[in-house]
């Protein structure tokens, strides 16, 4: 779970909602504290006189925001996405994706589009091997 703060998590609970947030705190009952919650429930709309089928579930999202969340409560948990990047992350993240494609290492056409889809000007490294002439 140590390894998990931070992380954008999908929490089903036993009335069968599920939360989405950035998990920032837990302790030995499981209890999360989740930043940036959105809440999503199914609902089935009511039948109306004189239709025979039933309309289809809906999905209903709501935002939150901060959440306390009892551990009790939760059934499931699944990782959504990776912890948000921080903007010395954002540049060592560059900096490394300029190394691998000067470097030739890397070479997967979607992976150097997200790489050159950072917000960085240009990418002026002298042999290949400096990645510290990568500039936003």
């Amino acid at each position: 779970m140590l390894s998990l703060i931070n992380w954008r998590l999908k929490v089903t609970i036993n009335d069968g909602r599920a939360l989405t947030g950035q998990m920032l705190a837990f302790d030995r009952h499981m209890n999360l504290v989740l930043a940036d919650c959105e809440e999503f429930r199914r609902v089935r709309p009511k039948k109306k006189p004189g239709q025979t089928e039933t309309p289809p579930e809906q999905e209903i999202k709501r935002t939150l925001g901060l959440v306390i969340l009892r551990g009790e409560t939760v059934v499931s948990m699944s990782v959504e996405g990776p912890p948000p990047v921080v903007d010395d992350d954002k540049k060592n993240a560059v900096r490394v994706c300029c190394l691998l494609i000067h470097n030739g290492t890397l070479n997967a056409p979607e992976l150097v589009a997200s790489c050159w889809s950072w917000p960085w000007s240009s990418c002026r490294s002298g042999n290949g091997n400096d990645a510290s002439k990568c500039v936003r």
